[in-house]
């Protein structure tokens, strides 16, 4: 919450004119990648798309709301083994794993962001540009330290990298921590359907 009013205070209400394009870009790109992975376990699975998605809603739900795929852990668990019928022995392995391996959510989100501030900067990209920043990004995300703050290393990393001016840093701290809750609940829904 202080991140985004000192980012009003800073830069005023214009501030939102850079920061919806990012978020919604987020937001469609999270949501895509789930849509597409649930689709796809249901024709793989002959389940109705809509049967899994009510199944693995709570978990979806708690992503959403806390931003945190540890809140939602217990839940995916409990989901896993008595509605999905998965066996405890691989849900104790491979939720854990899936946890920190899913990361595609992730990558879609910190690209929408850094794209758009590249893009909010004038700065010119191409094809090769988002295949070296989703390589990139997606290395860097798999090592994200789960705390707090841990984004802000990954972003650093990413603006130094791509040559976005630090002065933007606060911007994309606060659009990371908005797409946070986008991003968590699809990689909670992720995780579950893989």
């Amino acid at each position: 919450d202080l991140s985004l009013v000192l980012l009003i205070w800073e830069h005023g209400m214009g501030i939102f004119a850079i920061a919806w394009k990012p978020i919604v870009l987020c937001a469609l790109t999270s949501f895509g990648l789930m849509i597409i992975k649930i689709l796809t376990v249901s024709a793989r699975c002959k389940v109705s798309a809509g049967l899994l998605m009510k199944k693995t809603s709570s978990s979806f739900l708690i992503g959403l709301a806390t931003a945190s795929s540890t809140a939602a852990f217990g839940t995916v668990m409990d989901i896993n083994t008595k509605k999905l019928g998965i066996p405890e022995e691989l849900n104790n392995f491979g939720v854990p794993i899936g946890n920190i391996l899913c990361c595609s959510t992730t990558s879609a989100g910190f690209i929408a962001i850094i794209y758009s501030l590249i893009e909010y900067n004038g700065i010119k990209v191409d094809i090769t540009w988002f295949i070296t920043a989703w390589i990139i990004i997606t290395l860097i995300s798999f090592a994200t330290p789960p705390i707090s703050g841990g984004t802000l290393v990954v972003l650093t990393v990413m603006f130094a990298q791509f040559g976005i001016p630090n002065s933007l840093l606060g911007i994309a701290v606060v659009l990371s921590l908005i797409a946070d809750f986008f991003m968590t609940a699809s990689k909670v829904e992720i995780m579950q359907m893989e």
